[in-house]
């Protein structure tokens, strides 16, 4: 006993001193858990955040990728507007099928022997002409810049979930 003495001496005053100075509770492991998920997910947000504000921070946007609200209006009018533009493209073509078929029956009906138009139907067949090639190069413009506007409605949604 004599030489286990120290050891249990030393015992006994660890135990007196847990007994003072430290107080653990009874649910004190599931607390702590609890405290320990719960810093985890602050720190995950953290980081989360660090990341968010260094894409924001980051002069990835040019100034013609930049929309301000009046462009973005107008994209969206275009394309609700975009139904309405393929009605009317259709219909357009529909419109040069029927006149290439009346061509070709007054062409069959008539042979080679051209019939005589007088001034006043030769200025109104200009004008039609004329009409025509306008409507055909607002159609390419109009679909030109929906195409431009389609990619730069994508490259925004594209900086938007970014």
């Amino acid at each position: 006993m004599k030489d286990k003495w120290p050891v249990y001496s030393e015992w006994q005053t660890l135990q007196e001193k847990t007994k003072q100075d430290f107080y653990f509770p009874v649910d004190g492991n599931i607390r702590l858990e609890h405290f320990i998920n719960r810093l985890r997910e602050r720190e995950n947000e953290l980081l989360q955040l660090q990341e968010r504000k260094k894409v924001l921070e980051e002069p990835t946007f040019s100034n013609d990728v930049i929309l301000n609200k009046a462009e973005a209006l107008e994209i969206e009018s275009l394309l609700e507007m975009w139904p309405v533009y393929q009605e009317r493209k259709a219909a357009f073509q529909e419109l040069r099928y029927t006149e290439r078929k009346q061509l070709e029956q007054v062409t069959l009906h008539f042979g080679d022997t051209v019939p005589s138009f007088n001034s006043n139907m030769d200025r109104q067949v200009e004008q039609i002409v004329h009409a025509m090639a306008e409507i055909d190069s607002d159609f390419q413009t109009e679909e030109l810049t929906l195409t431009f506007f389609k990619k730069k409605r994508r490259v925004c949604r594209r900086k938007l979930i970014a």
